[in-house]
C-alpha cells in the first residue's frame, strides 16, 4: 500500500501552473520531527508535494506561505536526465487535504463569500462550528 499523510506548514508562496489540460501546484511542507533533544530547537523535514486539477486550485486559493495543512496522498518517484546527469525526486502526490487552522479558513471563506455573494451572511452565521472564533 502506498499512502502518506503529512501535517506541516507550507514553506513558500503558492504559484499554480496551468497547462492546456490541467493545473499543477508544486509546494513544500515543513514537517516537524516528533523527537528532539532537550534544549535544542525542533528539527523539521522538508517534503516536496504536488497537487493537480481542482485540488491544486483549492490549495492555492485557501492557503499561503506559513499555513498549516494536512495532506493525504501517495509517494511518487520521478527520474530524468539533465545535462547528462541522472536526477531523482520523491514527492507526495496530494489526493486530499484538510484545513488545520480553522479560524483562518473561516475568515478566508467569509471574505470570499462576501465578495462573491454565493452565500448570505445569515447562512454563514447559522453554520455550527465546533470551535470558538
Amino acid at each position: 500500500m502506498n499512502h502518506a499523510t503529512l501535517l506541516g506548514r507550507i514553506t513558500r508562496d503558492l504559484e499554480p501552473k496551468t497547462t492546456s489540460t490541467t493545473t499543477i501546484l508544486n509546494f513544500s511542507l515543513a514537517v516537524d520531527r516528533k523527537y528532539h533533544k532537550p534544549g535544542e530547537e525542533k528539527e523539521a523535514d522538508f517534503i516536496n508535494c504536488v497537487a493537480f486539477k481542482t485540488t491544486a486550485e483549492n490549495i492555492a486559493k485557501y492557503f499561503h506561505k506559513g499555513s498549516r495543512i494536512l495532506v493525504n496522498g501517495h509517494l511518487r518517484t520521478r527520474k530524468w536526465e539533465k545535462d547528462g546527469n541522472k536526477q531523482t525526486s520523491t514527492e507526495i502526490v496530494v489526493d486530499e487535504f484538510d484545513f488545520i487552522d480553522a479560524k483562518e479558513w473561516v475568515k478566508e471563506t467569509s471574505s470570499t463569500v462576501k465578495a462573491s455573494k454565493e452565500m448570505t451572511q445569515s447562512t454563514l452565521d447559522d453554520t455550527k462550528l465546533p470551535f470558538d472564533l
